[in-house]
């Protein structure tokens, strides 16, 4: 393992963006695994070489992007601690970063929709697959939002998810850094997305990614009221 030195407004909550004190010293230490490391663990099948993503070097340049990063990756343990826990529960695949851009026409830079990440969960023999968007809250105004909703309302309304990821219908998952945030986002998309995004849409925050269970009510969606289950074999 090695250390990744940062400073301390690289790992500070969305909230405390503007705290001067985060100019000062560095976040707490984190580690990254080497390459001897990698090698270790793909020997004794712990890790598939195929999966191996090649990490940045973060540094001054990059390391405001790393917090939005490790959020991406808490979804994922999320699920894998979930699937871990029941015997017929897998996740079955994950793409992030370039992996998980969809094509929304064709040609040699062709237009994306470009969620953070995107999943198949296995329920038994039904599958659940999530489109994941980690909103930190670092936007003022919905500009970016607004292309986002362009982007998937193009997505939804065609045929290009089954032809790209297999599968005809996927959740949009949203992961906010607050209560706040999400209900600002879910009020965002009621006002201003169609319904063949809001009926896809699902949002909730960062806290949601701390266990390990997928069934708690702790969702909103966009003209439904109540907070709602993710995880209901019935609605895959």
């Amino acid at each position: 393992m090695e250390v990744v030195a940062v400073a301390r407004i690289a790992l500070a909550p969305a909230a405390s963006a503007s705290d001067p004190g985060l100019l000062y010293g560095s976040a707490p230490n984190l580690y990254r695994l080497k390459s001897t490391g990698k090698r270790l663990l793909i020997h004794h099948d712990l890790l598939d070489e195929a999966h191996i993503r090649i990490a940045p070097d973060y540094g001054p340049k990059n390391s405001l992007f790393l917090a939005h990063e490790l959020a991406i990756r808490d979804v994922r343990v999320w699920l894998e601690l979930a699937a871990k826990k029941e015997p017929e529960q897998e996740l079955m695949d994950w793409r992030e970063g370039g992996e998980a851009f969809l094509p929304l026409e064709n040609g040699e830079k062709p237009r994306c929709a470009r969620p953070d990440a995107w999943f198949v969960y296995g329920v038994g023999t039904n599958r659940l697959v999530g489109l994941v968007e980690v909103d930190r809250s670092t936007e003022r105004g919905g500009r970016q939002w607004g292309r986002k909703v362009e982007d998937y309302r193009t997505l939804y309304g065609s045929e290009l998810l089954e032809k790209t990821i297999g599968f005809k219908s996927a959740r949009l998952l949203v992961f906010a850094p607050d209560v706040k945030r999400r209900d600002a986002l879910t009020r965002l998309l009621e006002e201003n997305a169609p319904a063949t995004v809001t009926s896809k849409v699902w949002l909730t925050t960062q806290a949601t990614t701390e266990g390990s269970d997928l069934t708690a009510s702790v969702w909103r969606k966009p003209n439904v009221p109540g907070l709602h289950s993710m995880l209901n074999p019935g609605q895959i």
